[in-house]
């Protein structure tokens, strides 16, 4: 069974991110406040930025629709 990733605070989740996502996202406007409590994060290809809540941007692959749609099809 995988373990579920979990942030402590907002450095930790940004730290987290990064590993996960390798750079395809910035967090210079991320303020987290829990798992479920949404974060704004930058899609560096799309110039987008996006509203993920912190627990499914870790956990799954949630971020931009626009990078998600390019991975699906």
């Amino acid at each position: 069974m995988t373990e579920l990733i979990q942030a402590r605070d907002t450095e930790n989740f940004i730290e987290l991110s990064k590993k996960r996502y390798n750079g395809l996202y910035t967090y210079e406007n991320t303020n987290y406040k829990g798992e479920f409590s949404g974060v704004y994060i930058r899609c560096i290809k799309h110039d987008k930025i996006i509203k993920v809540k912190p627990y499914f941007h870790l956990n799954s692959t949630r971020g931009c629709k626009e990078c998600n749609k390019n991975i699906n099809n």
